[in-house]
């Protein structure tokens, strides 16, 4: 399993010669097995529509995969979703609950907008 996994690491990290959909499917691949930047990528393929049609609840579901697997990037680009970001309407509380996620495993942009994310939610008390 774990060999399998560097196998697709390694293809993925020479896929941007390959065509969007392969490139998508290897990503695909690896986030199934559990290679958070993989189903961060994917993700944000699907909110910014890069590659595929956009999909944003694809792409609420790639990044909640991303931070299941500890994908810091996956946890912040979540958060993102849920302050508003990309035409969504705001959900402060999963913001803040993936904010800190994204900034316990190390993230600089999600410490910073989690506590922005904090403040607002003291001033709507």
């Amino acid at each position: 399993m774990k060999k399998t996994l560097i196998l697709f690491i390694i293809m993925i990290n020479f896929s941007y010669s390959m065509d969007c959909k392969t490139r998508l499917s290897l990503r695909e691949l690896a986030c199934n097995l559990h290679h958070g930047n993989s189903c961060s990528f994917l993700g944000e393929s699907y909110l910014r529509a890069l590659c595929t049609k956009q999909d944003k609840n694809k792409a609420i579901e790639f990044f909640k995969k991303a931070c299941d697997y500890k994908n810091a990037e996956g946890c912040t680009l979540l958060g993102f979703v849920y302050m508003g970001w990309y035409n969504r309407d705001q959900d402060i509380d999963n913001a803040i609950k993936f904010l800190k996620k994204a900034c316990d495993y190390g993230d600089e942009n999600g410490c910073i907008n989690l506590k922005t994310m904090q403040i607002k939610k003291q001033n709507l008390n």
